[in-house]
């Protein structure tokens, strides 16, 4: 009965856009792996970051980047591709549910945490660069009473005393380890995500 019901539903079900859907499917693969990939860069930063503030992490967070938010946009050419499925679409499986809600908590992962972090990591790099007359070399940006350090790569720059440099405000092992954890933690979630979609489970 249930088969019989089922072939009923996918046969009055809607053709559906090919094309469009293998477009969207695509966007949504490619934007899910960049914005996924540049997320576990950050995090992979952040761990370095919490030796302190390295040369490493200083010029990663001196750079700007809007990467991390393709993680954002991927859903919705998920959304778009299920609504002109061949067949119809299947919001009600568990895979399609599952998938949106790691979507979600990655999501607010991204903008509750990880770039306010490294929004406050960057405020303090700027800062720190003006008081040491502009330096090129974002590396320099951490001093020690006023003599730039000479850190290898690595290495902390400058006198860090466990809660940034002299002249930086903020604790850089509490931000870069919250960049860390929301790395790590967005790439268990890209995991379950793509088993989501390889496995496509209906239901429990």
């Amino acid at each position: 009965m249930a088969d019989r019901l089922a072939q009923a539903v996918r046969r009055a079900a809607p053709p559906g856009h090919p094309l469009l859907y293998d477009i969207f499917v695509a966007a949504h693969v490619s934007l899910a792996l960049v914005g996924f990939g540049a997320v576990a860069l950050s995090g992979a930063y952040g761990v370095v970051g919490r030796k302190g503030p390295t040369r490493e992490l200083v010029r990663f967070i001196s750079g700007r980047t809007w990467a991390e938010f393709a993680l954002v946009a991927a859903p919705l050419f998920g959304v778009a591709a299920m609504a002109v499925r061949p067949g119809g679409p299947e919001f009600s499986q568990l895979w399609a549910l599952g998938g949106l809600m790691i979507w979600a908590v990655a999501s607010v992962l991204l903008v509750c945490v990880l770039r306010p972090a490294e929004a406050k990591l960057r405020s303090a790099v700027t800062k720190n660069r003006a008081e040491t007359r502009g330096s090129s070399d974002p590396g320099e940006a951490f001093q020690a009473g006023g003599t730039a350090s000479t850190a290898s790569a690595g290495e902390p720059v400058g006198g860090w005393d466990g809660r940034g440099d002299i002249g930086l405000e903020v604790d850089v092992r509490l931000y870069a380890t919250r960049i860390a954890w929301a790395g790590a933690i967005s790439d268990l979630l890209f995991l379950g995500a793509l088993m989501m979609m390889v496995t496509q489970p209906a239901r429990l």
